[in-house]
C-alpha cells in the first residue's frame, strides 16, 4: 500500500521533508481517509491523524481527489504479457 508506506517515511526523516512528502501526496491520502474509517481498520486513526495537522483541501484538490476515487486504483498490468 504506497499511502502506508509514504506514512512510514514520513515518520523517519526530517520535519522540512515530512512536510514536502505529506503535501506532496495529499490528495491520494484524502481519498483513502473515507474507506479506512468506513472499514474500522486500524489506519484509519493514522491517516486521519496526518489529515488533521494539514490546511484544509482546496477546491481543486478535492476535485482531483473525488476523480481519483471514482477511477479507482490502477490496473496492473506486471507478469501478465503472456497471458494479454
Amino acid at each position: 500500500m504506497v499511502v502506508s508506506g509514504v506514512l512510514e517515511l514520513a515518520a523517519t526523516i526530517d520535519p522540512d521533508a515530512r512536510r514536502r512528502l505529506l503535501v506532496g501526496h495529499r490528495v491520494p491520502i484524502d481519498v483513502l481517509r473515507l474507506p479506512l474509517t468506513e472499514a474500522g481498520l486500524a489506519y484509519a486513526h493514522a491517516v486521519a491523524a496526518v489529515c488533521e495537522t494539514r490546511r484544509a483541501a482546496t477546491d481543486q484538490q478535492v476535485a482531483r481527489a473525488q476523480r481519483l476515487a471514482q477511477a479507482g486504483p490502477p490496473r496492473e498490468a506486471v507478469g501478465l504479457q503472456p497471458f494479454t
